[in-house]
């Protein structure tokens, strides 16, 4: 009785090592197929948000992950969280708009008016502004979605002007952090990205480069 136990014992400690060493093989797979932006350069520092879709990949795969392997990839979060946040306020700010125009999600709200927005998007806890460097009839505005910059809720409008060509326009709450942001515009991923402060919030603008 005793020995039966004991080769019970034996049998499940080398499955469950065999179950570890393929769910190491499978995460380094998945790890080389990961997207640029989550390659960990300093042009494309890894994103605490990249790393959560990563992991839920992971887990809800069809091999479940034992612990070490769940120890490596928690490691690996915490870690990238922290060179991501370490990284220029306004580079990071500019990545993050970059990658959620690039998404081409569809808007949540299709409402072509501001109010309409205000009254529907009520997880905001600030008021949507319209601002003159979005206007005119340039743009039409046809709706938004909710976002993130830097962890707070933002929200991402989108915009199609004459040309039928898509923008999108980011707006979250000042924060301290986001003081410290520089105004101005910028290139990243080829789109024209302005970022700029007013009435207490930070406005991004996304575009195609080809835009003036």
């Amino acid at each position: 009785m005793q020995k039966e136990r004991l080769s019970e014992h034996l049998r499940r400690y080398y499955e469950e090592k065999q179950s570890s060493e393929k769910q190491m093989e499978r995460l380094l797979e998945i790890a080389e197929t990961m997207p640029p932006e989550a390659a960990g350069n300093n042009n494309h520092p890894i994103g605490p948000a990249l790393i959560a879709e990563w992991l839920m990949h992971v887990l809800q795969g069809p091999a479940r992950p034992v612990l070490p392997v769940l120890l490596l990839a928690l490691g690996l979060f915490i870690a990238t969280s922290l060179i991501t946040y370490s990284g220029d306020i306004t580079q990071l700010v500019v990545q993050e708009i970059s990658l959620n125009h690039n998404k081409r999600l569809s808007v949540e709200f299709p409402v072509e008016t501001y109010a309409g927005l205000n009254q529907q998007m009520s997880r905001l806890d600030f008021i949507l502004r319209p601002s003159a460097r979005v206007g005119g009839n340039r743009y039409r505005l046809l709706g938004g979605r909710y976002c993130s910059i830097q962890g707070r809720l933002a929200a991402q409008l989108k915009f199609q002007d004459e040309e039928g060509n898509i923008h999108t326009l980011y707006q979250t709450l000042q924060t301290e952090a986001l003081t410290e942001l520089e105004e101005g515009r910028v290139q990243q991923n080829g789109l024209n990205i302005t970022l700029w402060n007013e009435a207490g919030l930070l406005y991004g603008l996304a575009g195609p480069v080809s835009i003036p």
